[in-house]
């Protein structure tokens, strides 16, 4: 039988589930992923005033996003989001920066050479996934409202250390033979 707190919590999970799933579907990100596969693999061809336009909207969301993070580190740095401690924040940026630099890295590596890959595939997946933390991340956290300078914070620290890190990433993969 069920108790209360079961039941609660199993509608607690489903309202949770139905609330992202919400928040998915309305994601204008996702929207656009979506809309461009389907164009893509239908070969819609489309009006060229509708790529002007996406190419014009496009070129301006990199440094709408960058502006967006800097102001929000200002922010954070001033003081005016709060009282900001260096200390707190240091465990969560590193254990974040090695994952991200360090861990994933090697985890694509070894993964990408158990299913068979090398040369110039194993090189891309292993690069790739030793790259600093995306912009992207903030605007996610910016969006839902959740860690969003913790999330600056990130991107700003990981893209400083990966001047250190993404050399060792390709040395490790020269001596490897990856390439």
């Amino acid at each position: 039988f069920r108790t209360a707190r079961t039941q609660g919590s199993a509608a607690s999970r489903a309202a949770t589930f139905r609330r992202i799933g919400r928040e998915l579907a309305r994601n204008p990100m996702l929207q656009a992923s979506l809309a461009g596969l389907i164009v893509g693999m239908t070969g819609f061809p489309l009006p060229e005033a509708v790529l002007r336009i996406s190419s014009m909207l496009g070129s301006t969301c990199a440094p709408l996003a960058l502006f967006s993070m800097g102001m929000a580190l200002s922010a954070q740095v001033s003081g005016s989001l709060g009282p900001f401690s260096l200390r707190q924040s240091f465990l969560p940026l590193s254990l974040i920066a090695v994952g991200k630099l360090l861990i994933y890295p090697l985890l694509a590596f070894a993964v990408m050479r158990f299913a068979g890959c090398s040369g110039v595939m194993l090189a891309a997946a292993t690069v790739t996934f030793a790259m600093p933390v995306a912009v992207m991340v903030y605007i996610l956290a910016e969006r839902s409202g959740s860690c969003a300078a913790e999330a600056s914070l990130s991107v700003v620290v990981t893209t400083v250390l990966s001047i250190a890190t993404l050399p060792v990433v390709m040395l490790g993969l020269h001596l490897a033979g990856a390439f």
